[in-house]
């Protein structure tokens, strides 16, 4: 009815026992639910900017080095995180109780788009940190001297990323380079 791939993994995502057609009424009608509740008809823009909201862009993960634990940023992967954050929708949409559950989805998706709702809250229970930016992460890292374990493609990208976090780092901190040319 959208046709919209991210749409269409909500509906895969709510689907139990094979009950498709069960999934994509509720989506349909918690969307024209939103419809309503947001004043508009691009639905659309809503959910995609709920699901902005919630999809993490950094985690934290414990990595140890020469004897001590850190816990290191790690860049979520665009695809992973538009998972977790489909997931954490669902979980916090089918934990409210009392409504359908086309009314708690739109509910909820209403909630994210404004920023708040159990979805939201769940990202920074969690440890998985939203960011910005790299400036944003090194700013959210507590210890002193702080420890970056960088992880992302090897080439340019690895270059542009150490170069970036230098100018943010003071001296003394340290740059971990974990990546290398079998990592994607």
């Amino acid at each position: 009815r959208y046709n919209n791939r991210l749409v269409q993994k909500m509906i895969n995502m709510l689907m139990l026992d094979g009950k498709k057609s069960v999934a994509e009424r509720v989506v349909y009608d918690a969307f024209d639910i939103l419809k309503k509740s947001a004043g508009t008809n691009d639905v659309l823009t809503v959910y995609h900017k709920a699901i902005e909201n919630i999809r993490p862009h950094v985690e934290l993960k414990a990595r140890r080095v020469g004897g001590a634990t850190y816990q290191i940023p790690i860049e979520v992967r665009h695809d992973r995180g538009l998972s977790l954050a489909i997931r954490w929708l669902r979980v916090a949409s089918r934990s409210r109780k009392g409504a359908p559950m086309s009314k708690r989805l739109a509910d909820e998706l209403m909630s994210a788009f404004k920023g708040e709702g159990a979805a939201v809250k769940k990202v920074a229970r969690d440890g998985a940190v939203g960011a910005k930016s790299l400036a944003d992460v090194v700013a959210r890292l507590e210890s002193k001297p702080k420890a970056v374990w960088v992880m992302v493609p090897s080439g340019d990208a690895t270059e542009r990323t150490i170069v970036e976090l230098a100018a943010l780092l003071e001296p003394g901190d340290t740059i971990i380079d974990g990546g290398n040319s079998n990592y994607k």
